[in-house]
């Protein structure tokens, strides 16, 4: 079987890994699709480990909020 993933950003190499684990055998593959040269060049790459606490959209902020206040209960 083959696995396509798109993107070689921090999300998507993520994604790879975890697929190549659960994938593992002969007969299954996976593919990383980038555009850029280097993987990590852009967004993922620079907000890994970073959570956003501001947003503009009054909605999205109490979401934000909610899930932000719950991870640190975890």
């Amino acid at each position: 079987m083959d696995f396509h993933i798109i993107g070689a950003g921090i999300a998507g190499l993520t994604a790879a890994t975890a697929v190549s684990r659960f994938a593992d055998g002969e007969q299954n593959h996976v593919h990383i699709w980038e555009k850029e040269n280097l993987p990590c060049m852009h967004s993922s790459s620079r907000n890994a480990a970073i959570f956003r606490t501001y947003e503009s959209d009054p909605s999205v902020s109490i979401l934000v909020k909610d899930s932000y206040r719950q991870l640190l209960e975890m």
